[in-house]
């Protein structure tokens, strides 16, 4: 997972992190699980590749999206760390 010129980065305790930016679904698109799909494709291909901690921005209208998909606001942020996601 590579985004903003970033790539994923270890840290203290054995920490892989990765950033999500900027997913947007068209309006005609919205509530039919695009969106959804997309973001546990990016989730599973991070663990893959060894990532313990995503974090994102959201708008509020995402926010129950990711909310739904584990991830919890931090002082930053939206984070998900993977002892704490939910049920995909």
């Amino acid at each position: 997972m590579k985004s903003a010129g970033r790539t994923p980065k270890a840290h203290a305790m054995n920490v892989v992190d990765a950033d999500k930016m900027n997913v947007y679904t068209k309006e005609g698109y919205r509530r039919k699980g695009i969106a959804r799909k997309l973001v546990r494709m990016l989730i599973e291909e991070a663990e893959v590749k060894g990532v313990t901690e995503i974090s994102l921005d959201t708008t509020d209208l995402g926010k129950a999206l990711y909310e739904s998909l584990g991830f919890r606001m931090s002082d930053e942020c939206m984070v998900m760390i993977a002892m704490e996601k939910s049920q995909l």
